[in-house]
């Protein structure tokens, strides 16, 4: 990511029936947590891979 110098966080989010509220997790996210810690990418998945 340009000018992120190799610190573009990312989070996944399990959200096994769909029905996650993106705003309020937007929202959420801005209220809890610094801007300089807050992921760049979110990945929302409705399965996780198990090894």
């Amino acid at each position: 990511v340009r000018g992120a110098e190799g610190r573009a966080g990312m989070a996944a989010i399990y959200d096994e029936n769909g029905t996650l509220d993106v705003t309020q997790l937007a929202q959420s996210i801005k209220e809890h947590i610094p801007a300089y810690a807050r992921p760049l990418f979110i990945r929302i998945l409705t399965k996780i891979d198990m090894t």
